[in-house]
């Protein structure tokens, strides 16, 4: 039941993503996002060779958001060789950082739509 991947246990998110049920491991990336740490990294650069899409662009984007790296979903080996030079150092951010800088770009892009806008009035 996918309820009980919000329990946190390190072993549940592995379990989870190995799952024949892609919304189990989507809720397993969605885990890992609530609960980031250097292990959800490793999980998550496993995930982008997912079957199913949905979980790779899910890992992709918990990545991209974590690391602050934008390596393409399918450039796997630059994610791993990106991670052996990063992984001694690597302080994750919380949940509740990522959540900031994801509004942050958000309103970024938006005052730059409003500004296009007007441009294209006058």
């Amino acid at each position: 039941m996918v309820a009980n991947v919000g329990r946190w246990e390190p072993g549940t998110r592995i379990n989870s993503l190995q799952s024949a049920v892609s919304a189990r491991r989507l809720a397993a990336i969605a885990l890992l996002e609530q609960q980031p740490d250097k292990r959800a990294i490793e999980i998550a650069m496993t995930a982008l060779q997912d079957r199913n899409i949905l979980v790779q662009k899910r890992a992709w984007r918990f990545l991209m958001a974590q690391t602050d790296q934008t390596f393409a979903s399918d450039e796997t080996r630059k994610w791993a060789e990106w991670w052996a030079a990063q992984q001694a150092t690597f302080t994750p951010k919380s949940a509740e950082q990522v959540r900031e800088q994801a509004r942050d770009r958000r309103h970024k892009h938006f005052l730059a739509a409003v500004v296009l806008a007007d441009a294209s009035i006058t």
